[in-house]
């Protein structure tokens, strides 16, 4: 699936130059003239670049990581800013905030392509991050998922977030109180004993299928996740 950029400028000209060099590397691109239809694109498209004229002052890139799916600049799109190269340059801060690049509206079509591929290899540096791999299983944190041998496994909230500390945990025991407290929210798992833990952790283990056996019972105390070498 091709890479979707989003150009968020009023200028014609402009546009038709952008619009012409990011085909030419393979981009979808989709255009918004004003900061509406930039969030409404934002929304709907879900852009994996994001090309901004800062003149749509309200917009911002700021702004714009506050839309659903962006949240983070860890995890959002990477957002370059079209920034004049006038005197007014002076007086509008760039890069805007919340963007991660930044261009002269004077720009040469090799340079732009340049800052482009730059933030895409820190952009998938950064999703990496956001991915824990263990044995046969994947986790993404970023999109919420997890996968066992290539098979998306469909996880509850609470079955995810206990899978997540137990592989932060890289090996460490984690009590059944550790799991129950942090897991129900300090303060809120009044009611509940060990055995809660349990049955999510049991149903946990079912859900990863082979997966389920890294996770080890720690007898009297609680769970530690370790991936077993596979036997021959």
């Amino acid at each position: 699936m091709a890479s979707k950029a989003l150009i968020v400028e009023d200028d014609r000209n402009l546009i038709h130059i952008l619009e012409a060099a990011l085909k030419s590397e393979g981009f979808e691109v989709v255009i918004a003239r004003n900061g509406v239809e930039a969030l409404r694109a934002m929304q709907v498209e879900r852009p994996d670049l994001v090309i901004l004229d800062p003149m749509l002052a309200w917009l911002g890139g700021a702004r714009i990581r506050q839309t659903p799916r962006l949240g983070s600049r860890a995890t959002g799109p990477p957002i370059i800013v079209l920034s004049p190269r006038t005197e007014e340059s002076e007086r509008i801060p760039t890069p805007n905030a919340g963007a991660d690049d930044s261009v002269t509206r004077f720009f040469d079509t090799k340079e732009v392509l340049a800052h482009i591929k730059a933030l895409q290899r820190r952009s998938m540096s950064a999703r990496t991050a956001r991915i824990l791999r263990a044995g046969a299983m994947e986790m993404d944190l970023e999109r919420w998922t997890v996968s066992v041998e290539g098979k998306v496994v469909t996880l509850t909230a609470k079955e995810f977030g206990l899978l997540r500390m137990l592989l932060n945990a890289k090996g460490r025991v984690l009590t059944r109180g550790m799991l129950r407290e942090i897991s129900w929210e300090h303060g809120k798992s009044h009611g509940f004993d060990s055995r809660t833990v349990d049955v999510h952790i049991g149903r946990l283990r079912r859900k990863l299928g082979p997966a389920g056996r890294y996770i080890i019972t720690v007898r009297g105390i609680g769970y530690r996740f370790v991936v077993m070498p596979e036997r021959i």
